[in-house]
């Protein structure tokens, strides 16, 4: 129950954390909390947001360009806040995928083309949600 002197806390450290994590974030929110507190530590649960279609990119820079687009899609998923963010409605917007995306090796203008199959707009996500791309489905071609 939520009330005066209950607080509630959603963790997460790259991603879920696991039974043991929270345990010892629990433990030290009680050794600090008041007399008057109670304190709930739970982890953040990993929302799977497939992400699929073709990313056309310069065929000299293929093999950077996947590599480096696999991290901008981490560095994204590391950067959303549990439950989005709260200004634009708790959504993972469509284009901030595109833009990770488009991005990559944009030095260079090696990105030429991004098409994306999934998700085909924004990511809805709830208080305690927290995004895990699913990019099994997105294919670099370079052409």
């Amino acid at each position: 129950a939520r009330g005066a002197g209950v607080r509630s806390s959603h963790q997460a450290a790259a991603g879920a954390m696991s039974a043991s994590d929270v345990a010892v974030v629990q433990t030290k929110l009680n050794t600090d909390r008041s007399l008057t507190s109670t304190v709930s530590v739970a982890s953040a649960v990993l929302k799977v947001v497939p992400v699929s279609g073709t990313v056309q990119v310069k065929a000299a820079y293929l093999a950077d360009a996947t590599i480096k687009a696999q991290n901008a899609l981490i560095a994204l998923e590391e950067g959303v806040p549990i439950g989005g963010d709260s200004l634009i409605g708790n959504v993972l917007p469509l284009s901030a995928i595109y833009h990770a995306l488009e991005d990559v090796l944009s030095d260079v203008d090696a990105v030429l083309r991004v098409t994306l199959t999934a998700p085909t707009g924004d990511t809805s996500l709830v208080s305690n949600e927290i995004p895990d791309f699913n990019y099994s489905g997105l294919s670099f071609v370079g052409v």
